[in-house]
Formats: structure tokens, C-alpha cells, sequence
């Protein structure tokens, strides 16, 4: 009671001293699921991902009571796969994945996170079976992500056609691509970031959602190379960078009025 009245008030101080109660509570009765929780989730908004995949492991496995709220069990699972692959645990996230009870309202955000986690494990046509089926997201930011993720997958798969109407499709809900800079958890793995911008930008739609630009494409998948250097994707990249660099740029000039 005292941690969630602290929590409650949100100072940073507040939320220090929740956690401080919380562990001594998990310290007292060690098998109190809700105390794992509570401090779980306190790692999570801090992005402290080992001990809050550590935490919210610890609270799905001291939970004995009924499914009365399926929900409430699938955020569970949910929240500490998002934890476990960011901490590099990624076959204990698809396992918490798989075993969330998705309900009708969180069942897009659980595909969304399989689907992102075996393209991580390198599970490319499982990844597409995942997104491919996830059910109508319940954001725009969800749906822009969805199509990001399976550009991504279908490139890498080597795809081109397929991952390029996904982009056509992700820029109908991202146009400014900010899912990609600013996604709601990091990407998974070094230069994703990296990655996801070269397929945007080496894979144009045909009806001018956006201008091409193969050079910024350029740019990032060499970027990606730099950061990630033992990727099982290095040596895609390396075929966008021959290909990309094979251009004669510009590829286009823009005549601004005057």
C-alpha cells in the first residue's frame, strides 16, 4: 500500500522510495506476486531491462490465482517480453509471447511484438506468418510499425516487391517516419534504426507518399554496417550499399521558384 501511495505521487523521490519498500516487501514474503510486479514495472517505465525482465518473470510464476482477468495476464506477459528481448533474452520473450492470453484489445500488440522478436532470432517467414495475421492495431502508431516491421522482413528475406508496397503502406500512417526515430521501446539490435531508414528510403512507393532518396539510403545502410558489424544482416546491407552506390547521383534535381 505505501509503494503503489508513492507511486502514486510520481516525484522521483517518491518512486525511490517505492522501491525501496517494494524490495523489502519481496524481501519479507518472497513470493508475493504483486510486489514483483509493482517493481517490475518500475524498471520498465525506467528501461532498466534485466531486472524488469527478472521482475515480471518472477510475478507471472508467484501468480497461482484464477484467469478471472485475462487481460491483465497478457499486459503481464506482454510487458516482460518487451523487458526479456531487450535484455537479449530473446527466445524467453517469444516464449512469454506465445504463452499470452491475447485478448481482442491487446492481440495486435502481442503480434506486433512476436513478429518483432523472430526477425530479431533471425525466424524470417515465421516473423511475416505473425504480422501477416495480426489483427487490425488499435493506433496509427501501431499500424505504421506493423508495416515497418514487415518492410523490414520482406527486404531482408529478399522480397523487394513485397517489402516495398509494406513501405508504401507504412507511409500512409507514418508519412514523417517517426515511428522509425521514435519508436515506443528501442528497436531490437545495434542499427535497426539504421536499417529501417535505408529500406524507406531505398524502396519508394510509386505514388509520391514521399520523394525519392536513394542517397540517404545510401548513407544509412553504410551507417548500419558501421554500428553492427557482426549483424546477420551485414550482408544484405552490403548488397543495398553495391547497389545503391552504383547510382549516378543525383538521381533528381528540385527547382525551387524564384
Amino acid at each position: 500500500r505505501d509503494a503503489k501511495r508513492l507511486l502514486d505521487e510520481g516525484t522521483d523521490d517518491a518512486v525511490k522510495s517505492a522501491l525501496e519498500k517494494l524490495t523489502d516487501a519481496i524481501h519479507r514474503v518472497p513470493s508475493e506476486a504483486e510486489a514483483y510486479a509493482l517493481r517490475g514495472r518500475i524498471y520498465l517505465a525506467r528501461r532498466q531491462w534485466a531486472p524488469c525482465a527478472d521482475d515480471l518473470a518472477a510475478a507471472d510464476d508467484h501468480d497461482h490465482t484464477p484467469d478471472t482477468n485475462p487481460e491483465l495476464r497478457t499486459r503481464l506477459r506482454l510487458d516482460l517480453a518487451t523487458c526479456q528481448a531487450r535484455a537479449n533474452r530473446l527466445a524467453d520473450a517469444e516464449l512469454s509471447l506465445l504463452r499470452a492470453q491475447s485478448s481482442q484489445r491487446l492481440a495486435s500488440e502481442v503480434a506486433l511484438r512476436l513478429g518483432e522478436v523472430r526477425i530479431a532470432m533471425g525466424k524470417l517467414d515465421e516473423a511475416i506468418d505473425a504480422l501477416s495475421a495480426t489483427p487490425d492495431a488499435q493506433s496509427t502508431s501501431q499500424n505504421a510499425m506493423l508495416h515497418w516491421l514487415l518492410a523490414e522482413a520482406y527486404d531482408r528475406a529478399r522480397r523487394p516487391g513485397e517489402a516495398q508496397a509494406q513501405v508504401e503502406l507504412a507511409l500512409r500512417y507514418d508519412r514523417n517516419l517517426s515511428t522509425i526515430e521514435a519508436p515506443a521501446f528501442p528497436w531490437l539490435g545495434a542499427g535497426e534504426r539504421e536499417y529501417l531508414y535505408g529500406v524507406a528510403y531505398a524502396l519508394p512507393p510509386q505514388d509520391d507518399l514521399t520523394a525519392a532518396r536513394p542517397e540517404y539510403a545510401l548513407l544509412y545502410f553504410r551507417r548500419f554496417l558501421q554500428l553492427a558489424p557482426h549483424s546477420p544482416w551485414h550482408k544484405r546491407a552490403e548488397e543495398h550499399v553495391k547497389d545503391l552506390a552504383s547510382l549516378a547521383f543525383p538521381i533528381s534535381a528540385r527547382r525551387d521558384g524564384g
